[in-house]
């Protein structure tokens, strides 16, 4: 299960990319703001630059030997007609000064007022009455001045009509603008996303089942690839710590193995009606089934039962086999084992024999040692589920999400196991896929283990 405290990265993602498109358009709109008067100014130089460049190329010499000025829109010469007051045009000689070509003889024109000997570029008129630019030019091998002036009036007349439409659209566009960074926003966050879910669901494939898999780092982005590398880095250090304990325990377990029977055979050679040396033999039979025990941890863990045989165990033939070896404890202690089969004998489970062998030697030397003298123990074989009953006091429901922790024991004082032998079948079970139940057995009152396996085949 994935947890999901702490904060969130793609909402901080999201909140980063609308913060940043709302300060773009802000800044974008207090720039328009701040520039408005220059982007005025720009336009109605840019403007008269335009009209300077049409009236050079208007003006030609006429059969006198005088300056005509042939527009070729109707537009521009009416407006220069009718609009004198607030717009014109003159031609003058760049030596003298001397004005050649004007576009209104009336006094009150526009033109007329405004000096000769203004300089070459834009200069502003006094009282705001406008702007005129000079440019020079050549006409018929003379050079001459081609001056043209707009009152502020026009100019503002034209900001009033323009300015509205100018930001409408303005305000259209900062609004496509911005929704184009939040569509941006949140697809650029699902990718993301999408590659973290998918990097998620790698490592989640992870597990004890497949201790060697790793994330293959080439199928990644390139910016998720550190990550991956430092991922598989890590579990290549958690893969050698855990086999190098693995190897520590087979080693010492079966290292033990010698020096426990020696000892135990010594002990046969000791009288056997004493108390020590009864004390002696439960001792050393409680320390060669850990260590038995140990052995049987280290072979699971190191998944060689799965790998180093087919996983088609035949349970009749490994019950029977565990059974018999197990028959002289019984006997021993009192104990009648017994094996039931309900005709499916020949049935294969998907499990090695050798970890089905361990799994029911387990299970059933839990069984004899929770029974007293006389009690019973029933192992059965239906079909594909294997289960385990003894007559004793049963596994009370508070313990029975314990049991299969390894080195947990109901009662402490209690000298017949060290609390593996239940970890050890859930360990076999749970990588043969089976299913382990427990409850009461209903005929013997004890406790019962019932594992359910897949079917291998026939």
């Amino acid at each position: 299960m994935i947890a999901r405290h702490g904060y969130s990265l793609t909402r901080r993602l999201l909140a980063l990319f609308l913060a940043s498109g709302a300060f773009l358009v802000g800044v974008l709109a207090v720039v328009t703001a701040s520039l408005a008067p220059s982007f005025s100014v720009l336009a109605t130089l840019s403007s008269l630059e335009g009209a300077a460049l049409d009236l050079s190329e208007s003006i030609s010499v006429d059969s006198d030997g005088a300056l005509v000025a042939r527009f070729e829109s109707r537009v521009e010469a009416w407006g220069y007609d009718a609009l004198y007051q607030n717009i014109g045009y003159r031609i003058a000689e760049a030596d003298t000064l001397k004005v050649l070509l004007e576009s209104s003889a009336e006094p009150s024109a526009l033109i007329r007022r405004i000096p000769a000997d203004i300089a070459l570029g834009a200069t502003t008129l006094e009282d705001g009455g406008g702007v005129v630019l000079r440019t020079e030019t050549d006409v018929a091998g003379r050079t001459v001045y081609v001056d043209v002036a707009r009152s502020d009036q026009v100019s503002d007349l034209a900001l009033e009509a323009v300015l509205p439409a100018a930001l409408e659209t303005l305000l259209i566009a900062t609004t496509t603008g911005f929704a184009f960074i939040v569509l941006y926003s949140f697809a650029l966050v699902w990718i993301v996303r999408k590659e973290m879910l998918d990097l998620t669901r790698r490592v989640a494939g992870i597990g004890p089942d497949a201790p060697g898999r790793r994330i293959a780092v080439g199928e990644l982005p390139r910016e998720l690839q550190p990550l991956a590398s430092a991922f598989n880095e890590a579990l290549e250090r958690v893969d050698a710590s855990v086999e190098r304990e693995r190897r520590f325990v087979a080693n010492a377990a079966h290292e033990l193995r010698t020096p426990l029977a020696v000892i135990r055979a010594r002990l046969e050679e000791l009288r056997p009606d004493t108390l020590l040396s009864q004390n002696l033999r439960t001792d050393t039979d409680y320390m060669t089934r850990v260590v038995s025990q140990l052995l049987d941890l280290a072979k699971v863990q190191s998944d060689g039962l799965a790998m180093s045989f087919p996983r088609d165990a035949n349970p009749m033939e490994a019950a029977r086999s565990i059974l018999s070896m197990l028959a002289p404890i019984a006997v021993n202690r009192g104990v009648e084992l017994s094996l039931e089969d309900d005709g499916h004998s020949s049935k294969r489970w998907s499990i090695s024999q050798p970890a089905l062998q361990i799994l029911i030697r387990n299970l059933s030397e839990n069984a004899i040692a929770a029974c007293g003298h006389g009690g019973s123990v029933v192992v059965r074989l239906n079909w594909n589920q294997l289960s385990v009953s003894d007559s004793g006091p049963g596994i009370p429901i508070a313990a029975r999400e314990r049991i299969f922790d390894r080195f947990w024991r109901g009662d402490a004082r209690s000298r017949t196991g060290a609390g593996l032998g239940l970890s050890i079948v859930a360990e076999i079970a749970h990588s043969a896929g089976a299913k382990v139940e427990v409850g009461d057995d209903p005929d013997l009152g004890g406790a019962r283990f019932q594992i359910e396996f897949p079917a291998a085949g026939p």
